[in-house]
């Protein structure tokens, strides 16, 4: 399955994100693809907020793991851009958070690509022109091939 939002500018993250939530469902693992600038933490702060974080929310660059409560139950939202080896990512327990029973949004993913789960979702963000972001969501399912 895959889907494609065009996002005119940041105000249309919410919605966006609402409209991938309306698609994944509770507890998945969301990783997020995009270059630096793109919109990785807007769209993570958008969809946090659709799920019921009403305050506290911050960009897990530093602390690169943050959790929330919310209405749908706890949120991690993992920031891997700090990181450099996989045996880092192996060392904050990485591993706790892929096969979560609670939503787990993690920026730059690609670091631990060998731990991702055999089914998890994948939204890539480009950059069209200006504020211009094209998101497209995928359901990557590795024992019959992507789900597009």
């Amino acid at each position: 399955m895959t889907v494609s939002y065009m996002a005119r500018s940041t105000d249309d993250l919410a919605g966006i994100a609402r409209q991938i939530l309306a698609v994944v469902p509770p507890g998945a693992l969301i990783v997020m693809i995009a270059e630096m600038g793109a919109g990785k933490t807007t769209l993570s702060q958008a969809l946090c907020r659709e799920l019921g974080v009403t305050s506290g929310f911050s960009s897990p660059t530093y602390s690169i793991v943050n959790q929330y409560s919310s209405d749908v139950g706890e949120i991690y939202h993992i920031d891997l851009y700090r990181l450099s080896t996989l045996e880092e990512a192996l060392g904050i327990g990485i591993e706790d958070y892929l096969y979560p029973n609670a939503y787990t949004i993690m920026e730059w993913p690609q670091l631990i690509e060998p731990l991702l789960p055999e089914r998890f979702w994948r939204i890539d963000i480009t950059v069209v022109e200006d504020d211009q972001r094209m998101v497209v969501l995928d359901l990557v399912d590795v024992t019959i091939g992507d789900v597009s």
